[in-house]
């Protein structure tokens, strides 16, 4: 049986001791190696639990060390305390995705104001995309170019399905998908999952010296409870429409009365194309529709013309107009589906009615697809509408986005046939007079409202007016003062005297043309959503 080694004397015990002579140096560091480390005595401290519950105050895990269960998904969480805005997770994120210059999926932002008690904080806050149990990227996408991995839970952008209509970009509540025009495609941020499945840490949580962010399994029903309860960041978009799965939490009193620095209001894309397609669309249905009141083939080959020339400048909207037959696949969730399906159909019965014109076909025929095509020409602009009142955007209401799109028709419409009837020699009717100048009043009057700049808060629509009263004042401007020229004051002139028609009635249908041009790239210019903190417009 071997003999127990006998117990080495300690270090302290060793300089301690009487001795005659002095310790060397090279002995005291023999009898440090045979000490335990510090990670060695951590080790047994813990193994003891010593350190129980405050241990989880110096160390914890960064990723779930198991899957999600069926009620569950993988989520961010941010602690506001640790978040010192140092943004190594944006660098971190940056270099291992491979991004462009002027592209990021994660953002530091920053909140300014008052705690609970009263204080005041300066708090810096980390946000990416927040992987939402409703993402509205998701249902919002024409060609099902993302999806939500059933397992963790995270939402994927699928790049070679992208068709670049940006439309994701309007859907999300928290900007954060990102358009790259040099590839033509959106992209975002995947919470690295190749990382997440070889056991590492996304590069943001991996990078971030504080800890401040991490990964964590997250329950449904509490993503829903705290989505119910408002529970989530100042001054951010309301979680109840997306259910966002990341958890911002802090040891401190609540914020309250916080808000990002101010920052100079800018006015948001034109998007051109989108402009165009919808103006000449909504004229060329508008033309369809009045078209009995000015019989003969050249006006409804002219309107086919129109219609066919606004749905091909749409293309020019897209990053990757190669593969955009693909856009309609998300027609069970997606507006932009719908409108390209809607008016796929009705280019479909307005191509008939044409054709039964210039054929001159039995009138039962062409009143039978005359009647089709107005019926789904109306319903493709209530699908254009509907797909800007689905993003949730106070400036896109419905009750503000339908009316404005179907009055364009009708006043586009009625001043093309106006103007065709005068140049054929023939005086307007005064019903399609009197109905231009009412509409065209009443547009300018549905407008008045959203110049209107409320004390107090600024509110998303405040905002708009803000941007629509002073950075776009000018074109503001311009759009009524043509309206009120071309729409109002001109009908009028050659109402009372119809010998001025063939002069004035082909230059107001132009203007018009012109003002509600401008009234549509104000549309998508003076919008301004809400966004998370520090979050800059893709």
């Amino acid at each position: 049986m071997p003999l127990a080694e006998p117990p080495r004397p300690r270090l302290d015990e060793i300089l301690s001791a009487p001795s005659e002579q002095p310790v060397s140096l090279v002995e005291s560091l023999l009898v440090q190696q045979q000490e335990l480390s510090v990670v060695a005595h951590f080790a047994q401290r813990h193994d003891a639990h010593e350190f129980q519950p405050a241990q989880a105050r110096y160390y914890r895990d960064l990723i779930p060390l198991s899957a999600p269960a069926d009620d569950e998904q993988y989520g961010f969480t941010v602690d506001l305390d640790a978040c010192s805005g140092c943004k190594a997770c944006v660098t971190a994120c940056h270099s291992l995705n491979g991004l462009d210059d002027d592209e990021t999926f994660r953002d530091v932002g920053l909140l300014m104001g008052r705690d609970g008690r009263g204080e005041h904080v300066l708090q810096h806050v980390t946000t990416a995309c927040h992987h939402c149990l409703e993402p509205a990227c998701l249902h919002g996408c024409p060609t099902r170019a993302y999806d939500k991995d059933p397992v963790t839970g995270i939402v994927r952008h699928l790049d070679d399905q992208c068709i670049g209509c940006q439309y994701c970009t309007l859907m999300c509540p928290y900007d954060v998908p990102k358009y790259n025009p040099a590839k033509g495609i959106v992209r975002k941020c995947d919470m690295c999952r190749q990382r997440l499945d070889d056991g590492e840490a996304p590069a943001c949580v991996q990078a971030c010296p504080n800890q401040a962010i991490r990964i964590e399994l997250v329950s449904h029903e509490s993503a829903h409870s705290r989505a119910r309860a408002g529970s989530f960041l100042p001054t951010a978009p309301d979680p109840r429409v997306t259910i966002p799965t990341t958890r911002f939490v802090s040891g401190r009193e609540q914020l309250r009365d916080v808000a990002p620095p101010e920052e100079e209001l800018r006015p948001g894309h034109a998007h051109m194309p989108l402009v165009l397609m919808l103006v000449l669309t909504q004229m060329s249905i508008g033309l369809f529709v009045f078209s009995p009141l000015a019989a003969g083939r050249v006006l409804v080959v002219v309107a086919a013309i129109i219609g066919l020339a606004g749905l091909a400048i749409a293309l020019l909207h897209l990053g990757r107009p190669q593969i955009a037959y693909r856009a309609w696949l998300g027609w069970r969730t997606s507006w932009m589906s719908r409108e390209i399906i809607a008016f796929a159909v009705w280019s479909h019965f307005a191509g008939s009615f044409v054709a039964a014109t210039v054929l001159s076909a039995e009138p039962a025929v062409r009143v039978l697809l005359w009647g089709l095509t107005a019926i789904t020409g109306a319903l493709a602009i209530v699908c254009s509408a509907m797909t800007y009142v689905a993003t949730r955007r106070a400036f896109w209401s419905a009750g503000r986005t339908i009316p404005r799109f179907a009055l364009t028709a009708i006043i586009l419409g009625s001043a093309g046939i106006a103007a065709v009837l005068a140049q054929a020699s023939q005086h307007p009717p005064p019903v399609l007079v009197g109905l231009l100048v009412a509409v065209v009043a009443v547009r300018l009057m549905c407008d008045a409202p959203t110049y209107r700049i409320h004390d107090g808060e600024a509110t998303e629509l405040d905002r708009s007016a803000e941007l629509l009263t002073r950075k776009l004042s000018g074109w503001n401007h311009l759009q009524v003062t043509i309206a009120i020229v071309a729409g109002i004051f001109m009908p009028l002139c050659w109402f009372g005297l119809p010998q001025l028609a063939p002069v004035l009635a082909l230059p107001s249908a132009v203007l018009l043309v012109a003002a509600e041009v401008v009234q549509r790239a104000l549309f998508f210019a003076a919008v301004s959503p809400p966004r998370m903190p520090g979050v800059r417009h893709a």
